[in-house]
């Protein structure tokens, strides 16, 4: 039988631990307001410069951009092909023309793409407008 009521007793789960009354908090020292006098302070933004610019023209500058890079990738892919195909074969050097005719035509039109990419660019500069901006006005 007195397994049982150990069985029981386990069963049941912890037993609570009897409650220890509480202290009460100690009473705080009374402290004069920080705030009763004032607060005193000084906040300086400088004021913003916006650059706005034609959207499309932007647009514009960045496919020649695009394009530029993408001649100037072909252009190197060709003459590395183009310095590969130089052979010696029975003391003659041979090498493929059409590859070196392909990495001229690329270069030529990176060339074109880049001056078109830097003209946009002069006229997007040219028809920047700026506006300063005050973040904030001093108040009293």
């Amino acid at each position: 039988m007195a397994d049982e009521s150990r069985a029981d007793s386990a069963a049941s789960g912890p037993q609570a631990a009897p409650a220890t009354p509480s202290r009460p908090n100690p009473p705080s020292r009374a402290v004069e307001n920080p705030l009763a006098r004032g607060i005193d302070f000084n906040l300086s933004v400088p004021s913003i410069e916006v650059r706005m610019v034609n959207a499309s023209s932007l647009t514009d500058y960045e496919i020649w951009i695009f394009c530029a890079s993408l001649a100037f990738g072909g252009f190197i892919g060709f003459v590395v092909a183009f310095l590969q195909s130089i052979r010696t074969i029975r003391g003659v050097q041979q090498l493929d023309l059409s590859l070196g005719v392909l990495a001229a035509l690329c270069l030529i039109l990176f060339l074109v793409f880049l001056v078109r990419a830097l003209v946009i660019r002069r006229q997007i500069s040219r028809d920047t407008h700026t506006f300063n901006m005050t973040a904030s006005e001093r108040v009293q």
